[in-house]
């Protein structure tokens, strides 16, 4: 009988082991100190160590994503320090314009016949559904098309999920980069109606006025 395969989290896990264990012997041999948060650790890592932390950071990535697994990948809460600023785009992209319904579970389609489906440019919804992908949501299974992962599947079954991250990233993400701004409008303020929301209407409402735009 031939050996089992590893899984891909112990893949992963061996990677970062047998990396961690070269920066180790590393920083013993030529008397560098080992990465801490320490004051007095330099702020920038060694050369010497680019190729195995590079190796180090990929496989954690990945092995967190699968740690999450499809639901927390699917809820991108913004808050959570896994999802940047710019990782969060496609996945609102996904959300804002119902992406995730115009593709059957088992579907395999164009990113071109897809977008005719949404009703959005092709090369818009290439580039959004490709950096959506980068987080596991939604695959390229060959050169041009796209389909379902199970992360990307939970926008279809779970209507709820998918109401909770249009929340979270068209209300709570856009109002938290306004939160200073509100703070330095009604300094020491609290009053119910002094809101990041209410800041950030203001603001969205002087561009209109600046720009011409007959606001609504």
């Amino acid at each position: 009988m031939a050996p089992k395969a590893p899984s891909r989290i112990s893949q992963l896990a061996a990677i970062i082991y047998s990396n961690t264990e070269k920066l180790d012997a590393l920083c013993a041999a030529e008397s560098i100190p080992s990465p801490s948060f320490e004051v007095e650790i330099p702020p920038n890592a060694p050369a010497a160590f680019e190729q195995s932390r590079n190796e180090v950071l990929v496989a954690t990535d990945e092995l967190f994503d699968l740690m999450l697994g499809p639901r927390q990948l699917a809820e991108c809460d913004p808050l959570q320090a896994s999802f940047n600023h710019t990782s969060l785009i496609g996945i609102q992209a996904i959300v804002r314009y119902g992406i995730a319904d115009h593709l059957k579970h088992d579907e395999e389609v164009t990113f071109s016949e897809l977008a005719e489906r949404c009703q959005l440019p092709a090369n818009d919804l290439t580039r959004m559904l490709r950096q959506a992908m980068t987080r596991h949501i939604f695959k390229e299974p060959r050169k041009g098309y796209v389909a379902h992962t199970a992360a990307s599947k939970c926008y279809i079954d779970e209507p709820l999920l998918k109401d909770w991250v249009y929340l979270a990233l068209e209300e709570i993400w856009p109002a938290a980069v306004y939160m200073l701004d509100a703070l330095d409008k009604w300094k020491g303020s609290g009053e119910p109606n002094h809101t990041v929301s209410l800041k950030r209407n203001f603001v969205k409402h002087e561009t209109k006025v600046v720009l011409g735009i007959q606001h609504s």
